[in-house]
């Protein structure tokens, strides 16, 4: 009877230390999108004083008209990038959404 319960309390130590990996593992992404955030609106905001340097310094209605086609461009292909590497998140998340299935899956099969 102690041996039954001593590898039952070793069993559910293993267990538990598993899941605190796995909550690292989210707090690791959590600091990754953070910095992806942070690194997107420091590049929308250098767009943002571009344009508005070159509105502030333009001169003629062509100059103005200059300074938004090219902002225009620059914001373009930033959204360009960002709706890429949405699709890139999307596919990671789907692989560990199929990664957490079979892990519970087979889980569910050794209960049975």
């Amino acid at each position: 009877m102690r041996k039954l319960f001593l590898v039952l309390a070793a069993l559910f130590l293993v267990q538990s230390m598993a899941y605190a990996e796995e909550g690292k593992e989210k707090g690791k992404r959590f600091e990754e999108n953070k910095l992806r955030v942070l690194e997107n609106l420091g590049k929308r905001l250098g767009f943002l004083n571009k344009f508005k340097s070159c509105v502030t310094s333009s001169g003629s209605r062509q100059e103005l008209k200059s300074c938004r086609m090219t902002n225009k461009k620059n914001m373009e292909a930033f959204r360009a990038d960002r709706a890429a590497s949405k699709e890139e998140r999307k596919k990671l998340r789907t692989a560990r959404k199929e990664e957490r299935e079979k892990r519970r899956a087979a889980r569910k099969e050794r209960r049975e």
